[in-house]
């Protein structure tokens, strides 16, 4: 059996699908066994691979190109601080991010000992309030 005996069958073109890369793929495997039986010559096969190869490579490029893109928007969104956070685990164990949470907990002991020093002054100002209230009943009396 000959590709073009493949191609009409009952007055009609045999088609390869090719929707998307998949369907390339399956329809290579198909090619493939064709070759490999001798229903298709050498001239015809190596035509028909370099064409489904090249529509796998532009398929491959657009999923690279899309995903870049998508990278790229989700990169977009957490500078101008439209997302969430988004860390790699390895990122965490870098000696950047270790010297970064040192200087976190740094900060947040010195800010609770500034709260509790306000919270004393504010506890010794109304002790001095009450005292120069009672004081000044004390004075009236």
């Amino acid at each position: 059996m000959d590709i073009e005996d493949i191609e009409e069958t009952k007055g009609a073109k045999k088609r390869l699908i090719l929707n998307d890369s998949k369907a390339v793929r399956a329809s290579l495997c198909k090619l493939a066994r064709l070759y490999l039986n001798g229903e298709i010559p050498d001239s015809k096969i190596r035509n028909l691979i370099y064409n489904l190869n090249s529509i796998l490579q532009a398929d491959k490029f657009i999923n690279v190109e899309t995903e870049l893109n998508t990278k790229f928007e989700q990169l977009q969104r957490a500078v101008y601080g439209e997302s969430g956070t988004i860390v790699d685990p390895k990122d965490i164990d870098s000696p950047y991010a270790k010297t970064l949470k040192k200087q976190l907990e740094n900060e947040q002991k010195i800010n609770e000992d500034l709260q509790a020093d306000i919270l004393n002054m504010k506890r010794q100002l109304a002790g001095i309030r009450a005292e120069s209230t009672d004081s000044e009943c004390v004075g009236t009396e």
